[in-house]
């Protein structure tokens, strides 16, 4: 870490969660690594060089982007119907996390060419993409500053939210080029079961097996979208819209039973 910041060694100690000041110490960045794990890490003022990180984000992207491209060619038709199930769902995980990484390098550089933060903003952000769970690096910048929980909310009620404007953009003047990027916002949505299956942790008995139920069928739906997606078939992608919309509300309803959660239908994972 030390390295990574070029900070001084000497000034990085390991302290009890219970022992950190309430502010971050001046001169240093706190990145939040986990519920249990911060860092306080003091940093040099001096600014970054912009065009290099830039170089290095856009490289970075390129090469994602071609693994990326390379994978889906290989996901086609024949391939589904003759592999074991493995060897499809090992293709289909790199592809989606290939996706993730790619939404995740583009809002890097829009940043960093919006605002040309200083060094200190720079290896903030690189200590919590490193640090980050999959789901989270693809959604830096989605609420990933407020704390688990009301994290993974944010995301479900943000992506819901864009997935109930699909349809108008798929049939804007500018549609296809809506319909080239919805293969991409696909793989976003998609990820979204992973912030479900966080929040559900802590359900038990019917409750819990109800989510378990509805969050799978969510995954298999949406993954069911990306070939009228593709094919720009709009009156079947309408029909499996409509159903991952309503996944989705029905899963925030689970949350938004506030009588429950106070009658202790949750466990503690903490």
């Amino acid at each position: 870490l030390a390295w990574l910041a070029r900070a001084d060694p000497e000034q990085i100690q390991a302290k009890a969660m219970s022992e950190r000041p309430s502010e971050t110490p001046s001169g240093c960045i706190r990145v939040v690594i986990s519920e249990d794990i911060e860092v306080d890490m003091p940093v040099p003022e001096k600014e970054i060089d912009v065009e290099k990180e830039l170089q290095r984000l856009e490289k970075q992207l390129n090469q994602v982007s071609a693994l990326l491209e390379s994978t889906e060619k290989k996901i086609t038709p024949q391939f589904m119907e003759r592999a074991n199930p493995t060897a499809k769902e090992k293709i289909l995980q790199k592809r989606d996390e290939l996706a993730q990484q790619k939404v995740t390098i583009s809002a890097q550089l829009e940043e960093l060419s919006a605002k040309a933060p200083a060094r200190r903003d720079v290896v903030a952000a690189a200590l919590a993409l490193l640090f980050a769970e999959p789901q989270a690096r693809a959604d830096v910048g989605e609420g990933d500053s407020l704390p688990p929980g009301a994290r993974q909310e944010d995301r479900i009620r943000k992506g819901l939210e864009a997935w109930n404007k699909l349809p108008e953009k798929l049939t804007s003047e500018e549609k296809d080029k809506e319909w080239d990027d919805a293969i991409g916002f696909l793989r976003r949505i998609y990820g979204l079961n992973d912030d479900m299956k966080y929040l559900t942790r802590g359900l038990k008995g019917a409750r819990k097996e109800e989510a378990q139920t509805l969050i799978e069928t969510f995954r298999k739906k949406v993954k069911s979208a990306d070939k009228p997606v593709k094919a720009k078939d709009y009156e079947t992608f309408m029909g499996i819209h409509k159903e991952v919309a309503e996944y989705l509300k029905q899963f925030q309803s689970y949350l938004l039973d506030a009588e429950d959660l106070e009658a202790g239908e949750f466990e503690d994972i903490s």
